[in-house]
């Protein structure tokens, strides 16, 4: 009983101390010129926990609390989080102090579960990122935006024709989410890539990235794992697929064709797989949820509307004036893309820039 009772003592001893110390490091270094800690109690594990819960409250109130940028421990990783646009801004184009490599090579075996060994191999940062980066480049990416175009207008018009009747029930992000992430996943993977299946798995994977990128314990990320390693299933079918590059951008078609023809050994399909559904997130990841918070801003300004339909109409007539066999029927995708692309519509663009402000 006597070596109980002290086994006891010993263990609570333990705990209090390393209370007491986690405790004491995140207070001194709170109080230092680097960036607030978020406080926590548990020595390694930091604010796991809190933040597996609830990832958006947690940031949310980290914010609100400790300002636009700070630290968070969380299962013996610590990372500085900058909330503020006008900071990121700033930190990319500050490229001389700030580098992301180290930071993307990280990522892309943490979050998207690239095999380490092809992520710091040499191929990758001497050939693949430059690579994506000129195929990236705003004088580059005209091809990518024209496809976005079409298929935007054309998953709008069979979203469109289901509506049957003056009533008609259904959810924000049905009709607003679903159909731009459609369009996306078809502007850069083509047709052949099942992204009406890819979905589900898309927005539980979405959910999870904060987690992923915090370094939060494979316990609080299963579901997020399971969906992950769907879509990159999905992706590996994808790539035996005949004709998968029909359609699809040069985004995906160089990189594949260079990994698999220039870097030795070449990449497997998992592994092309594993690196294409990174580019499946970079795309869908934000325009597609900035395109459903516009369009919800929006109806919460429903007097806001009005102008907005005042200056797509007086655009289309300046089109048809200069353009008079031009036809921008819901029919002819093409003609109305290339008003949509070259039309000039300051007032939405600037909705658009607030939106995303």
């Amino acid at each position: 009983m006597l070596d109980s009772n002290s086994d006891l003592m010993v263990a609570t001893t333990i705990a209090a101390g390393a209370v007491v110390m986690g405790y004491y490091y995140a207070k001194k270094e709170s109080d230092s010129r680097r960036p607030p800690v978020v406080p926590y109690i548990i020595p390694w594990l930091g604010s796991a926990i809190t933040l597996g819960k609830d990832p958006d409250a947690f940031f949310h109130d980290a914010r609100k609390k400790y300002g636009d940028v700070f630290t968070v421990q969380a299962a013996g990783m610590r990372s500085t989080y900058v909330t503020s646009a006008a900071a990121i801004s700033a930190i990319h184009r500050n490229s001389k102090s700030f580098v992301f490599t180290p930071t993307r090579l990280e990522q892309a075996v943490k979050i998207f579960d690239m095999p380490h060994s092809i992520v710091y191999d040499d191929y990758t940062k001497e050939t693949l990122f430059p690579m994506h980066h000129r195929i990236l480049a705003p004088s580059n990416v005209a091809p990518m935006v024209d496809a976005l175009i079409m298929h935007a207008v054309g998953v709008i018009k069979e979203l469109s024709s289901t509506i049957t009747g003056n009533q008609w029930t259904t959810t924000l992000e049905e009709i607003t989410h679903k159909p731009i992430y459609k369009a996306i996943s078809a502007s850069i993977f083509g047709p052949q890539f099942p992204a009406e299946k890819a979905y589900e798995p898309f927005l539980v994977f979405d959910d999870y990235f904060p987690l992923f990128a915090a370094g939060a314990p494979a316990l609080f990320t299963q579901k997020g794992i399971r969906a992950r390693t769907q879509l990159i299933d999905m992706f590996e079918e994808y790539l035996g697929t005949p004709g998968w590059e029909e359609g699809a951008a040069e985004l995906i078609t160089a990189v594949v064709d260079s990994a698999r023809n220039e870097n030795q050994p070449p990449w497997t399909d998992r592994e092309l797989a594993a690196a294409i559904n990174s580019d499946l997130w970079a795309a869908n990841g934000n325009i597609s949820w900035a395109f459903f918070w516009c369009i919800n801003l929006m109806l919460h300004e429903p007097q806001s509307l009005a102008p907005l339909y005042e200056e797509v109409n007086a655009a289309r007539d300046a089109w048809l004036q200069a353009h008079p066999s031009t036809d921008l029927s819901s029919d002819n995708l093409t003609e109305l893309g290339d008003f949509l692309n070259n039309a000039s519509l300051p007032l939405i663009t600037s909705v658009i820039s607030e939106t995303l402000r």
